[in-house]
């Protein structure tokens, strides 16, 4: 199955830009840091930490002084905060290890100045040890019937049902916290003279998102919202189009597969009166 490349290594991005800043009493040149950067909001039973490529990346943590300058001397030390001991991070490489499931793992970081005066802590973010993906289950395909006259583009009557998936290990075991990416790769034709997409997925506060993050009980989902300003008037007015949304899971160099398949085939059409 083809990897959609840059759709992953956009959702790798997307998500380091979630974090937002920690402000902090000043420490010796550190007015503010950041949270803990995560590569992805969880580790796989027997693994490191991974971006959403698949690649092995350390937990980050950035220091800012007060003019708002990255603070690059300053020293970060992770910490596990796990009762069963199965999560761990590395002093060194700062790369977290999950030795066997752990739901409730946690992490922080202690950031000290490069002259030791002092140190700030961030705030305990949950990194739970998951098991192995082996499975990704589609929801059914959806009919996306929208409302031509609505003239609030935030309104719901432009959203189409929710197109859903659900991340399982074995046994059917539900695996949260894991990374999916949204790859729209067939959207309903445009009016003449634009470039505006005609339809774009969003995230359930209606943001523009093409990456979700399972539940606890494994289930992710996102939802196309229609553009009325771009899209062709002949679907207005009756016709029907089609939008085509391919998911993906990726364990380390390779996709989990998609069952029964890995793309939604979303009819579109306008509500007639």
């Amino acid at each position: 199955m083809r990897r959609p490349v840059r759709v992953i290594a956009a959702a790798t991005g997307l998500w380091i830009a979630l974090a937002c800043l920690d402000v902090s009493s000043p420490v010796s040149g550190i007015f503010s840091i950041s949270n803990v950067l995560l590569p992805t909001p969880s580790v796989v039973e027997g693994d490191s930490s991974r971006d959403a490529l698949g690649q092995v990346q350390p937990l980050r943590v950035v220091a800012f002084s007060r003019n708002g300058d990255t603070v690059r001397d300053a020293v970060v030390e992770f910490f596990a905060v796990d009762p069963t001991n199965k999560l761990r991070v590395n002093s060194v490489t700062r790369v977290a290890f999950g030795e066997s499931l752990s739901p409730s793992a946690k992490v922080f970081a202690v950031v000290t100045p490069a002259d030791g005066k002092g140190s700030v802590q961030t705030a305990v973010v949950l990194l739970p040890v998951v098991p192995t993906p082996v499975e990704v289950k589609k929801g059914d395909d959806t009919v996306f019937v929208f409302d031509p006259i609505v003239t609030d583009t935030l309104s719901a009557a432009l959203l189409s049902p929710p197109l859903t998936v659900i991340v399982n290990g074995k046994n059917g075991t539900p695996v949260q916290s894991y990374v999916v990416t949204y790859e729209l790769v067939r959207q309903p034709k445009q009016r003449a003279n634009t470039t505006e997409p005609t339809v774009v997925l969003v995230n359930s506060s209606g943001r523009d998102s093409s990456v979700a993050v399972t539940n606890t009980t494994g289930q992710a989902s996102r939802q196309l919202r229609i553009r009325r300003t771009a899209i062709d008037p002949a679907l207005q007015l009756g016709g029907t189009d089609t939008a085509i949304v391919r998911v993906h899971v990726q364990l380390r160099d390779s996709s989990v597969p998609v069952t029964p398949s890995d793309s939604f085939i979303i009819p579109i059409r306008a509500k007639q009166p």
